[in-house]
C-alpha cells in the first residue's frame, strides 16, 4: 500500500505535537515562571497560532515552552503542564498560524502559514523576550506583513 504524499506532513505534525506531550510530563527541571502575552496580525488577534520560546542559550534536549493563542488573542507558555510557564532567561520567539480547518489536497501538501515566514523560523525571527523570576506580562506582539 503506497502512502499519500500529504499524509507524510500528517504524520510529522502529529509526531511533533506527540513528542511536545510526552515531553511535559515529570516536573524535573528549571524553576519556571508564569508568562502570558498576546499575538496581534495586522492589529487583529491571531487566534490559534502557535507561539514557540526558543532559549538563546539552549539546552539542545529541552522542549521549548509554548503556547496556542486565544480569541482575545491572548497566549500563556506551558513547559511541562499547561500554562506552568517558562524558566527565566531570553528567548527568540517563534509563531506560525494555520488555518483552523486543514484541508488537505494531494497535490499540495503544504500547511499555510497566515504569517510572513520569518516569524515561523527562529534563525529568522526577529522577535524577542525576556521571562524574569515571578509572574510575567509580555508587551503584545504585533506583527505585519
Amino acid at each position: 500500500m503506497s502512502r499519500r504524499p500529504w499524509s507524510r506532513r500528517v504524520v510529522g505534525v502529529g509526531a511533533f505535537l506527540g513528542c511536545l506531550l510526552a515531553s511535559s510530563c515529570g516536573s524535573a527541571g528549571p524553576k519556571l515562571h508564569p508568562v502570558r502575552g498576546q499575538v496581534l496580525f495586522q492589529d487583529k488577534p491571531a487566534e490559534g497560532a502557535l507561539v514557540v520560546f526558543h532559549p538563546v542559550r539552549a539546552d539542545a534536549e529541552a522542549v521549548p515552552p509554548s503556547g496556542i493563542v486565544g480569541a482575545d488573542g491572548s497566549f500563556t507558555l506551558a513547559s511541562r503542564t499547561p500554562s506552568d510557564g517558562a524558566p527565566a532567561g531570553e528567548y527568540v520567539v517563534a509563531i506560525v498560524w494555520f488555518d483552523k480547518e486543514i484541508q488537505i489536497d494531494a497535490n499540495n501538501a503544504e500547511l499555510k502559514n497566515r504569517l510572513p515566514a520569518h516569524y515561523g523560523d527562529a534563525k529568522t525571527s526577529p522577535l524577542r523576550a525576556q521571562v524574569k523570576e515571578g509572574p510575567n506580562q509580555l508587551e503584545p506582539f504585533r506583527l505585519k506583513n
